[in-house]
């Protein structure tokens, strides 16, 4: 698999995409290469942002390795999915093990195999969502089918990485702010099944089979003040109690009238976002998303100094997290890398409402609780139908503009729904005033994120209590011509404008960010939930159109191959030069006199890289006559020398897609630098010379 390494000069390459669908995973392990599990290597600048640039979104991974019952009532051809049998008997399903995905049933080791090879492949370095139980408590019991098959997915993709040679990529499993209350039964509205009772919402939930383990209990044992609490958790001699069970009630509330969610607040709530965490930490994932704190950490409505204390116990939550992963014994997770969302939202002035921040360090800066933020896509519709919005985004001095960017006017793309990118629908893009990071408490200009595809009802909007159908504007301007992001990239564009829509989206993402740290996951895999048949409710009909397999980028071999293009590293080309007199002033030269002034003028230096690639992070290092100063970040330096003496320059590209033996790493001496000296120029002559310096 390490074989010949590929430039993909324009379609060459292609071929080997072309077997992905019937591509198999390595027969068996070999040894990990030394050095390339996931590390955040000190030696970089960017030590997350190198693993997220080649992100790979990859939505329910493990439940390709789940033979488990899941589909709708009806199958694509309208032809009934559950035949009647046992509700846990996959044989009960029609079309349930056959790869075909009729019956939204995603079991296909086949499709797996081929899903792991096009990681590989990508050399992707960080693979997104690669195991998530929304609304499916029951999943957490131990040794469920779930379980096993998240557990085989870690253990498949680095077997795979390591018989490759690569670096091992960060993992990444979903611990959600949903918690499903399961049905509701009882006289005289709904039967209740045999294995159900009747009771209050949260009676039947999955949450209440799944047993709280002694050490969680252990955990927090120090919170018990309580006698009543203790007596609950602890025997008489101060030992976690056995046999145990979450119970609903006791760790979540009523979100939104309509869901219930994890509370933060309520001791066994937090015991359970630990459990889940701890789960997959076991398992081997290096990367946890955290859902949404604002929900279970209950940041809304609060406001002041309340939501500062409820911003903590997010904080304290997420570093007992870190702790275990860190100090268990037989655990790889020293790098473990969290993320949530929104990292921060924007109200209509403009201003960021919530921030996950805990307090301020010493120099007053905020102290971001997570590594990276996360933003959902909500790609925008451009059209000249939509006059009535090309207005500026609230609070910036954003562009809205209502016609696709030039780049994505292509022929592949003639006739299509078209949508962009950007902060007028991303306010999680927008600049948030920086911060100390969790790892190392260095300085941010602004978290790195990655932005995704979202999900949620396929082809479903609606406007003024009507159906929208695809097609049309979105109402609200919050859907992409109504459909949800996954729905709409996976229906509404051909494979030839995917293509051409992610080759632009890729570097367009990465220019929202003046250090260029943003990055568009790739669509590894996507989910796409409604199907033909869906029930919308009393006096609905069904919907007439075409259901929305779920997207797989490994069945589209022409779309993975310019994502591979895209991806592939260049050798930088650098041009760096000075202008004299440009830079600081030193004061007035030994000859000023007053009729004739003169300064002692510094030059400025000017750096860039006139190919960047979407996948590397540069990074310029200067060491002059005091020493290392700050790394600049981003393609382009700007330098003004501190004092006369010699200077070195080197630039820095981190990509985990260069040749493993780098280890994601290279350094490129930048010449013309050498000994900096100081000239005396006139205020004229120094206005000049700085106009000069911010020429092209």
């Amino acid at each position: 698999m390490t074989g010949k390494r590929c430039l993909w000069p324009m379609l060459g390459c292609l071929s080997w995409f072309a077997g992905l669908a019937q591509a198999q995973t390595a027969a068996g392990p070999c040894p990990p290469v030394a050095g390339l599990v996931p590390s955040l290597d000190s030696s970089s600048a960017a030590p997350v942002e190198r693993y997220l640039a080649r992100a790979v979104a990859m939505n329910g991974l493990c439940e390709e390795l789940m033979p488990a019952p899941f589909a709708w009532n009806q199958a694509n051809d309208k032809t009934p999915c559950y035949t009647g049998g046992p509700p846990n008997d996959p044989a009960s399903y029609n079309d349930s093990l056959t790869c075909r995905g009729l019956c939204n049933y995603p079991y296909c080791p086949a499709n797996f195999a081929a899903d792991v090879s096009l990681l590989v492949r990508l050399k992707a370095s960080f693979v997104q969502f690669a195991a998530s139980a929304w609304n499916s408590p029951e999943r957490f019991l131990p040794g469920s089918e779930y379980l096993q098959a998240a557990a085989q997915t870690v253990r498949r993709i680095n077997e795979e990485y390591d018989c490759a040679g690569l670096a091992r990529p960060f993992i990444q499993a979903s611990v959600l702010e949903n918690a499903d209350p399961g049905p509701v039964c009882g006289a005289p509205g709904t039967p209740c099944a045999a294995w159900m009772q009747p009771g209050p919402p949260g009676t039947n939930s999955g949450v209440n089979r799944v047993l709280i383990p002694p050490e969680v209990i252990a955990e927090f044992a120090a919170e018990m003040q309580a006698d009543s609490v203790r007596t609950y958790y602890l025997d008489e001699a101060g030992q976690p109690r056995s046999g145990l069970k979450f119970r609903f009630s006791r760790l979540t509330y009523l979100f939104d009238n309509t869901s219930y969610t994890p509370d933060l607040t309520k001791l066994e709530g937090r015991m359970w976002l630990f459990y889940q965490a701890k789960t997959y930490l076991d398992l081997g994932y290096t990367s946890l998303h955290m859902g949404q704190p604002k929900v279970w950490g209950k940041l809304y409505p609060v406001m002041g100094e309340a939501r500062a204390q409820a911003l903590h116990q997010v904080a304290v939550l997420i570093g007992r997290i870190r702790r275990y992963a860190r100090t268990t014994p037989g655990h790889a997770n020293a790098a473990l890398v969290l993320t949530a969302e929104p990292m921060s939202e924007v109200d209509n002035n403009g201003q960021h409402t919530v921030k996950l921040i805990d307090g301020t360090t010493a120099a007053g800066r905020d102290r971001y609780i997570f590594d990276f933020a996360m933003a959902t896509m909500r790609a925008r519709e451009t059209s000249p139908a939509l006059d009535d919005r090309a207005n500026t985004n609230a609070g910036t001095s954003y562009q809205c503009p209502v016609v696709a960017p030039a780049a994505l006017n292509t022929p592949a793309c003639a006739g299509q729904f078209m949508a962009t990118i950007d902060p007028c629908h991303g306010f999680n893009f927008l600049p948030d005033g920086g911060g100390a990071t969790a790892l190392g408490q260095a300085y941010a200009s602004q978290l790195p994120y990655v932005v995704y595809f979202d999900h949620g009802n396929t082809i479903l909007r609606k406007a003024n209590g009507d159906l929208a159908p695809t097609g049309q504007l979105s109402p609200g301007n919050m859907g992409t011509w109504n459909w949800d992001d996954s729905g709409w990239f996976s229906a509404a564009l051909s494979d030839a404008c995917q293509a051409d829509w992610l080759r632009f989206q890729f570097a367009n993402v990465r220019s929202f960010s003046a250090a260029q740290l943003g990055f568009l996951a790739a669509p590894g895999r996507l989910i796409n939930s409604l199907r033909v048949g869906l029930d919308l409710g009393p006096g609905l009909p069904d919907r007439p159109e075409a259901a929305v397999p779920d997207y797989r980028l490994a069945a589209h071999p022409a779309v993975a191959a310019a994502v591979a293009a895209a991806w592939e590293p260049t050798v930088p080309r650098v041009t760096l030069r000075a202008t004299p007199g440009a830079g600081l002033s030193l004061g007035q030269c030994a000859l000023s006199t007053f009729l004739h002034r003169t300064f002692r003028q510094l030059p400025a230096w000017r750096g860039a890289v006139a190919n960047p690639d979407v996948t590397s992070i540069y990074s310029w290092r200067i060491t002059g006559p005091r020493g290392p100063e700050p790394a600049v970040m981003g393609p382009v330096l700007t330098f003004f020398p501190t004092e006369p003496g010699e200077y070195t320059v080197t630039l820095q590209q981190d990509n985990m897609g260069l040749p493993v033996a780098t280890h994601g790493i290279y350094s490129y001496r930048v010449p013309g630098v050498g000994a900096v000296a100081e000239v005396c120029l006139t205020r004229n002559e120094r206005r000049a010379a700085r106009r000069a310096a911010q020429a092209p």
